[in-house]
């Protein structure tokens, strides 16, 4: 079985749809994809230490 790896996307919320299409495109019935969403705009990492805001993500 192959490694499976993670892949964060960022997006603007005006993209959702467009984001939802790509999602649904490329997941197919091996489920490649498991979408999560986190609200950035209520806790915006002001970091450029890039540990942290991976941690944060």
């Amino acid at each position: 079985m192959a490694q499976k790896h993670k892949c964060f996307i960022s997006y603007d919320s005006r993209d959702q749809r467009a984001v939802d299409r790509f999602i649904e495109q490329f997941s197919g019935s091996a489920g490649s994809f498991i979408a999560k969403h986190s609200d950035m705009d209520q806790d915006i990492v002001d970091s450029k230490n890039t540990d942290y805001v991976m941690s944060r993500i």
